[in-house]
């Protein structure tokens, strides 16, 4: 579903699990979800990832924007599972 759903918006992308370091909110909902996904759907460059959590932390408009449209479809394909 989410390969599905990150293929409907950016094409023909490799889509891979990877290593996520940072802390998610999503480690509290194994206790009320069978399958929690650490997940990033946004285009982000080193310059963006060295900001996060700093001073200016920024990223463009256009890559939220598509980020949020490979969330939607994850939402809609999941809806209809």
């Amino acid at each position: 579903m989410i390969s599905k759903s990150l293929r409907e918006v950016y094409g023909e992308v490799a889509v891979t699990p990877g290593l996520m370091i940072a802390g998610s909110d999503s480690r509290h909902y194994g206790q009320i979800a069978d399958n929690a996904y650490r997940f990033n759907p946004f285009k982000l460059t080193q310059a963006d990832l060295a900001g996060f959590h700093g001073a200016n932390e920024k990223m463009k408009v256009a890559d939220f924007v598509m980020g949020i449209k490979a969330y939607i479809q994850i939402i809609r394909h999941g809806a209809s599972a």
